[in-house]
């Protein structure tokens, strides 16, 4: 089946609805899809497991998955766990640039356990029931029994309000993440650092794990080990990440085939390329190029 025939058209589906919202363990099993809209789901209570770009993801008490628009996702059989389902569209906060910047993250679960102070983390929940009450309240509230005229706005402000907390609790865990390298030497993170842009800056190129340890003047085993650790992935899988972001790049050029995108990117063959591709966006080149043409 072609991802065209997948693609769910939300916008057309409910009315031109900017934001969407089911409450209360309305969420079923439902199969593989993708659309424009971000997707938000926050398990209150019970257990749900969600794959996205064939990655599964359980997701239980007190949890929030952030899944970004145009990724192919699935909601398998579940017990209906009390949930809150957010979907809105990301043009809504598209000319705010440092909220923008999360519609390119990767999928993720925010966590309690993620935080030493959870309160940054009840703001995201606390935010969440806001824009249910104001969603519910706004279709139902008006005198003569039509929707709250400003229903959309006052959930645009409150989402808002949402994704600056996300990027506060996404840069508070990064932050956790540092201070668990406080006792590796500040050379060794320098050159790490380093690495890390070298490897961004030349991912098209013929790298390898032994030329870019001897960049660094470490040996590939200690370099590996360290890289993984203040990265938080391996070197292969850094750098096929970078070398995905760099094709996506191209893929806005309609004359470019496939292939030659494949060989500008670094990629040693056309095979690898998909592989990889399929493996980090859950969908292939091609279906990926046909999507972005919504």
């Amino acid at each position: 089946m072609k991802n065209n025939e997948l693609h769910e058209n939300l916008s057309r589906n409910n009315e031109g609805r900017s934001i969407l919202l089911l409450y209360n363990g309305q969420v079923a099993e439902f199969p593989l899809h993708w659309h424009n809209y971000v997707e938000i789901l926050y398990v209150v209570q019970g257990e749900i497991n969600v794959t996205v770009s064939d990655k599964k993801y359980t997701v239980s008490d007190d949890q929030i998955l952030f899944i970004p628009p145009r990724k192919l996702h699935e909601i398998h059989e579940n017990d209906q766990p009390l949930t809150i389902l957010l979907q809105y569209d990301p043009l809504l906060v598209s000319y705010i640039s440092s909220l923008n910047t999360i519609h390119y993250m990767k999928p993720r679960i925010l966590s309690l356990s993620d935080l030493q102070d959870t309160s940054l983390f009840y703001k995201l929940h606390d935010d969440l029931m806001n824009i249910h009450s104001v969603y519910n309240n706004g279709n139902y509230a008006s005198g003569d029994g039509q929707p709250e005229f400003f229903t959309d706005a006052r959930m645009t402000m409150l989402l808002i309000e949402f994704l600056i907390h996300f990027m506060e609790y996404d840069r508070m865990v990064s932050q956790k993440t540092s201070s668990e390298l406080a006792n590796i030497p500040a050379e060794t993170i320098r050159k790490m650092a380093e690495a890390r842009s070298y490897i961004s800056q030349n991912c098209t190129a013929e790298l390898t794990l032994e030329t870019v340890a001897d960049y660094t003047g470490f040996s590939k085993y200690y370099f590996s080990r360290i890289f993984k650790n203040y990265v938080g992935s391996s070197f292969i899988d850094y750098l096929s990440d970078c070398r995905i972001s760099y094709a996506k790049s191209l893929f806005s050029n309609p004359q470019m085939s496939i292939t030659e995108i494949a060989m500008q990117s670094g990629f040693g063959s056309i095979a690898s390329f998909n592989r990889v591709f399929q493996k980090q966006e859950g969908c292939s080149p091609s279906e990926f190029r046909s999507m972005h043409r919504f």
